[in-house]
């Protein structure tokens, strides 16, 4: 059993050290109504469940990793630009919260509460876009008999998951001066089989591909996982090739995409009425998410109400752990937004310099320049 699975023991509440009692929550299902319906709610940024107060987490893991993306949403940056303006003024906000629900090893669910819906559609498309991973991007075929022409041979091993835990000591190749590539840049794979038994069909897989780094290896579940199947050989035939690994990001081509899928979903009930429902005679025509435990319906419509709780279940590729693909996600958030703010400082400085207006609602100024915008 994975050690972050649920364990049916842990879903009680249970004392501990901090302030308040922590509850180990399994992930939400109809064997779950008791614990996960109405039981649960949100009171003043706290978590309660039959009046009492608790600490929402899965796990110590899961304790330990809310509390680190909590910490980044709270980023200067991410809190100057991608502000939580329904919340200004409000006394009783405490800011974003973060619950993680589930952690598996290529597989994270959370909760992300008190949080403008652009703060967690900006961490969501960074997670698919803007995370670096390793990926085939040069094949240099010497030999192929096969069956499968060479192109279609080089796509495949392109869509190979690479572990990508160490890409942060790799270059990009345009930041780097090598004519085409080196070991600053790139690892160096090799693919040697043919298939030598007669009346036999020989599997080629990603385990047969040899490194010239000894810690970037294709993505492998465990010691019987046999690797991505490349191609299949009959008796005779051979490929020999070497391929060129580099590192990028899925804006630039899926292939360097961190995760297979994310999950986003806010407002289960549709309380917000921010969707038009195709068939709505039956709750079996649309059905439900897990999520609908988390939140109660709302007959009384506010047209002035926001979305604040949102739900995310990110499933990874292999290359990296959820986590990392999570913490990626919001350093680079925080750059792009650190370099906005740069470039508006300097605009506003050389404008201040000429003596030429700035407009009011570009900035607030106080002790120091703070910036309030919205994405």
């Amino acid at each position: 059993m994975d050690p972050y699975e649920y364990n049916p023991d842990d879903a009680v509440i249970k004392e501990d050290e901090s302030e308040l009692p922590v509850v180990f929550l399994p992930p939400a299902s109809t064997d779950d109504k008791e614990l996960m319906g109405q039981s649960l709610s949100y009171i003043d940024g706290k978590a309660h469940i039959n009046g009492i107060d608790i600490n929402l987490y899965t796990d110590k893991k899961g304790k330990a990793l809310s509390d680190g993306i909590k910490k980044r949403l709270e980023d200067k940056a991410l809190r100057g630009f991608l502000s939580w303006k329904p919340r200004k003024g409000d006394p009783n906000y405490v800011g974003p919260e973060v619950t993680i629900r589930t952690v598996r090893p290529n597989e994270i669910n959370m909760m992300i509460d008190n949080v403008d819906l652009s703060v967690a559609n900006a961490l969501r498309r960074a997670t698919i876009s803007e995370v670096p991973t390793l990926a085939i991007d040069l094949v240099e075929i010497e030999s192929n008999t096969s069956v499968l022409i060479d192109e279609y041979l080089a796509h495949r091993l392109g869509l190979v998951p690479i572990d990508s835990t160490e890409a942060d000591r790799l270059k990009y190749t345009r930041d780097c001066n090598c004519a085409q590539y080196c070991q600053s840049c790139s690892v160096v794979f090799k693919l040697d089989v043919k298939s030598n038994i007669p009346g036999e069909t020989r599997t080629v897989t990603s385990r047969d591909l040899s490194t010239s780094d000894s810690k970037i290896l294709p993505v492998f579940y465990d010691q019987n996982d046999p690797g991505v199947t490349l191609v299949k050989l009959r008796f005779g035939q051979e490929i020999k090739l070497t391929c060129i690994a580099k590192k990028g990001i899925s804006k630039e081509h899926a292939k360097w995409a961190p995760v297979t899928a994310v999950g986003f979903e806010y407002d289960p009930h549709n309380n917000l009425k921010h969707l038009q429902y195709w068939v709505e005679e039956s709750e079996a025509e649309w059905p439900k998410s897990q999520n609908q435990y988390y939140e109660a319906i709302d007959t009384n419509f506010d047209y002035l109400k926001v979305a604040d709780r949102f739900y995310m279940n990110i499933e990874t590729t292999g290359a990296l752990q959820p986590e990392e693909v999570i913490c990626y996600a919001l350093e680079s958030l925080e750059t792009k937004l650190n370099v906005i703010k740069l470039k508006l400082e300097e605009e506003i400085h050389a404008n201040e310099a000429s003596n030429h207006p700035v407009p009011s609602e570009m900035y607030e100024l106080g002790d120091e320049h703070e910036f309030d915008f919205e994405i």
